[in-house]
């Protein structure tokens, strides 16, 4: 509980910056896998919320209902280890639209 409260109030604290977050910082792949990206987890955490949160006024279905947090970086580490040359910002896109379709979202 602590943790999801954590992760919404990071996605609500940066959902006004996000556009200054893309455009800075944001690894490519490579890095992510080989490097303690520590800081830049807790970014794809409240990015992919903050997302939803954007995204939320245009379905009613959640399609982060019952994904954790590990789910998440495990998914963007596998993502990451098959496409190196993208970046997490790219991959974070693609995991929402992956749980929006698994959601039954169009």
């Amino acid at each position: 509980m602590k943790a999801a409260a954590l992760i919404l109030g990071l996605a609500l604290s940066s959902v006004g910056s996000a556009q200054a977050a893309l455009a800075y910082e944001v690894p490519d792949c490579g890095t992510w896998v080989r490097q303690d990206v520590t800081g830049h987890r807790w970014w794809l955490l409240g990015f992919i919320s903050g997302l939803n949160s954007a995204l939320r006024h245009e379905v009613k279905e959640d399609p982060l209902r019952g994904v954790k947090g590990d789910q998440v970086l495990l998914w963007m580490d596998n993502y990451c280890k098959a496409n190196p040359l993208k970046n997490i910002h790219d991959g974070t896109y693609k995991l929402y639209e992956e749980l929006r379709q698994r959601a039954g979202i169009k």
